[in-house]
């Protein structure tokens, strides 16, 4: 035990080790967009502000990110040279992170638009939204917001004015990011920002009830393609997308620049830094509850996805093993493509394409992906673990007077489970892991919380750690559970009574 734990001290000290190597490493200065071109520069997944830079610097290697957050840590460790960000977020990020720099000289401007989902509500949306668009322009409280959310934004003082639903006309699926300030993220009273008020301003006006799904920001537009929802936040206008889903008229810009390593103003120690973000990251707002939600959520999934996986993949292989050879090898097809599927892409064609036009909550939905994939496994492991015992305990059994049923179960099972047990473990231990995609269907899990909890604070080392520790110890706990298991069901541990139970004695 004391071996563990210094290992683990070990561990987190080579961390601040790296972390304080990594910020001290020597950085080229840059002044210029043109002096760009040739560098290393990321961006995010989706917002494609890539094409105006690369028209200017040709020679710009991009490399794409799915949280904005993990951009700046890759700028920070010197593994980026630059990365293009919206300049209405660069005030907050410079608060955290002092020692960036923006690039004077915009790369690019863009107006963003609301985007409908192709079904029956899409015509009746877009004519909403355009006449809602046009009246706050007119009537000022565009202008209010605009001045309340991003002119004079605080994320300790701004609030969603959430009264006055009533919801006569149905709910709206609405598909936002929710790490992105100032225009969705969770602060007090869950989430904020200028989309998010938008939205309500919308639904209070026309009768309906918003129901908001945060997902990654390159998901939303394949959400709004498969119709699963209704509006999504804060998409660029673009010819390409506009000849796939039908979008409002703008009604914000967002101008694109370019951030570096600057000179580090801040003066703050290094155990009061620690001391602040350990702060942001769980105390402020209660963000501990992000993280006590998600991971209650993964362990829900992982467990009954588990349940489910264990029972289809042993009635599966109860049907099938007293098949024919072309049941079998379909049967071994199937499994063969399920579990060569990669999951992300194995849990987006459920969600999109053969659940998309349903109402199916996602959760529900990985749930039914995560349990096929581990029924496949379950299956194979079975196979395999029976095939290890060898004909000859069958033989022998059935020829002690057992049925074909207590053979399989009394004798022919429990010498496999030493087979199949440790490929239980490992299969359990590749599912825990494998469920931190969820977030690209909009679920909010352990590592989705995470992600919210980062691009709120911009910091990375407090929430990936805990982050990494709450999966560790779901994983043991869920080890312990089938190790018991495992031991119940040791054929070495039956007494001579139970072994012999179903015995037929013949008599002559």
């Amino acid at each position: 035990m004391k071996t563990k734990i210094l290992k683990l001290l070990a561990l987190v000290s080579l961390l601040f080790i790296l972390v304080g190597c990594a910020s001290s490493s020597t950085v080229q200065q840059i002044n210029t967009v043109d002096e760009l071109n040739g560098l290393r520069v990321g961006v995010q997944t989706g917002t494609q502000y890539e094409d105006a830079l690369l028209l200017r610097c040709p020679d710009t290697e991009i490399q794409l990110f799915s949280v904005a957050n993990d951009m700046l840590i890759a700028l920070e460790q010197g593994k980026l040279d630059a990365i293009l960000a919206e300049a209405v977020v660069l005030p907050m990020t410079k608060e955290v992170h002092p020692w960036i720099k923006e690039i004077e000289e915009p790369i690019a401007a863009y107006d963003i638009v609301f985007g409908f989902g192709k079904n029956e509500k899409e015509r009746t949306l877009k004519i909403q939204f355009n006449e809602f668009i046009s009246k706050v322009k007119e009537n000022g409280v565009y202008a209010e917001m605009e001045s309340y959310w991003i002119t004079n934004f605080s994320p300790d003082t701004c609030i969603t004015d959430k009264s006055g639903i009533t919801g006569e006309n149905g709910e709206l699926s609405i598909a936002l990011e929710g790490g992105y300030e100032p225009y969705s993220y969770f602060g007090f009273g869950g989430l904020q920002g200028y989309d998010v008020d938008f939205i309500y301003r919308f639904c209070r006006e026309y009768g309906y009830e918003p129901v908001f799904h945060e997902i990654n920001y390159d998901a939303i537009a394949a959400g709004l393609e498969s119709g699963r929802f209704d509006i999504g936040t804060n998409l660029l206008y673009t010819d390409e997308r506009e000849s796939s889903i039908e979008m409002s008229e703008p009604y914000n810009v967002l101008v694109i620049q370019a951030v570096v390593v600057g000179e580090d103003t801040s003066n703050e120690p290094f155990f009061t830094s620690l001391k602040n973000s350990f702060y942001k990251t769980f105390l402020k707002d209660s963000r501990w509850e992000l993280f006590a939600e998600g991971a209650a959520l993964t362990l829900f999934m992982t467990v009954v996805s588990i349940l489910i996986g264990t029972v289809l993949g042993f009635l599966l292989y109860l049907l099938v093993r007293n098949s024919g050879a072309i049941t079998r090898r379909v049967t071994d097809l199937i499994s063969f493509l399920i579990s060569t599927t990669p999951t992300v892409l194995f849990l987006m064609i459920l969600y999109y394409v053969v659940f998309g036009k349903w109402s199916i909550d996602g959760v529900w939905v990985a749930i039914i992906a995560f349990g096929l994939l581990f029924a496949g496994s379950v299956y194979d492991m079975i196979t395999d673990g029976i095939a290890a015992v060898g004909t000859g305990q069958y033989e022998a059994a059935r020829a002690l007077g057992y049925s074909k049923q207590q053979t399989f179960f009394t004798i022919l099972l429990p010498q496999a489970s030493g087979h199949i047990f440790p490929r239980y473990k490992s299969e359990i231990i590749s599912l825990i892991k494998e469920t931190s995609i969820v977030g690209y269907i909009g679920i909010s899990d352990l590592t989705k919380m995470s992600d919210i909890v980062r691009n709120r604070t911009y910091e990375a080392f407090f929430p990936l750690i805990s982050t990494a520790v709450i999966y560790f110890a779901i994983t043991g706990i869920l080890i312990v559970v089938v190790k018991c298991i495992e031991i119940k069901a040791d054929p070495k541990r039956r007494t001579p009574e139970q072994i012999a139970n179903g015995i037929k004695v013949k008599k002559y």
